[in-house]
């Protein structure tokens, strides 16, 4: 087997585990984006125990979205422009999800962030 092939089935295997714990909405879209951006995968799955810890019944969506505001340069498509927001869904009282997820910024994301290359952005759906 192929180096190319290895990681690809690396890639694959990741992406699955990816999807035991992530909603992937807009699925194809995701998962380009993933596939030009193969770290996500693992920082996705580096920082979903955390995300667990402080949202108990969480559930997470991630949907490609195009961000507005993201430099446009010239011989690029709107899809050079698209990210992942992953909602955080969860039951809790707002004021309390906000304090969560502050926290999470706070102690987790923060540094994880710097690897997204503003690839993701992570919110709150409170029910």
């Amino acid at each position: 087997m192929s180096t190319s092939e290895n990681d690809n089935s690396s890639f694959e295997a990741r992406l699955q585990s990816l999807e035991q714990h992530y909603t992937l909405c807009d699925d194809e879209q995701v998962q380009r984006i993933l596939r030009g951006e193969p770290s996500l995968v693992f920082l996705l799955l580096h920082v979903y125990p955390d995300i667990a810890a402080a949202f108990p019944d969480v559930h997470i969506f991630l949907h490609a979205v195009t961000n507005p505001e993201a430099p446009y340069m010239q011989g690029e498509s709107v899809d050079d422009c698209q990210e992942i927001a992953a909602f955080i869904s969860t039951s809790l009282e707002p004021s309390e999800a906000i304090q969560r997820l502050t926290a999470f910024y706070q102690s987790v994301w923060g540094q994880a962030v710097r690897a997204t290359h503003g690839k993701i952005a992570v919110g709150l759906e409170c029910l």
